[in-house]
């Protein structure tokens, strides 16, 4: 008697059970932090962004730094109506995004 392959699945069995997206680069995962930050990632996305923070550290220290200085900015804004707000808030916030993209390491953000 032949086997019935009605009911054999048309994808690989792992495909269909486990469905796990690609992993993402450092570059990909930089351009996701935003969106993660704000929420906004797909959860395919979201499922590759993780993968790729469990083994990449530089990226998890980034990640670290890009939340503090949002955290940072918010609680300015919070503070400082936009009257009163230092013209040079803008400036040390850029600085202090470069300064966390290029030392890649945990630490205090000046």
């Amino acid at each position: 008697m032949k086997p019935d392959h009605k009911h054999t699945p048309k994808r690989p069995f792992a495909t269909v059970c486990f469905n796990v997206p690609p992993m993402i680069n450092c570059r990909k995962c930089d351009d996701l932090i935003p969106e993660y930050v704000d929420g906004t990632l797909s959860t395919p996305q979201k499922l590759s962004f993780h993968l790729h923070l469990l083994f990449c550290k530089d990226c998890r220290a980034y990640l670290r730094k890009y939340q503090s200085v949002v955290s940072l900015v918010q609680s300015q804004r919070d503070v400082a109506s936009p009257e009163n707000a230092s013209p040079d808030m803008s400036d040390d916030l850029f600085k202090n995004i470069v300064n966390a993209r290029v030392s890649g390491s945990a630490g205090t953000i000046s």
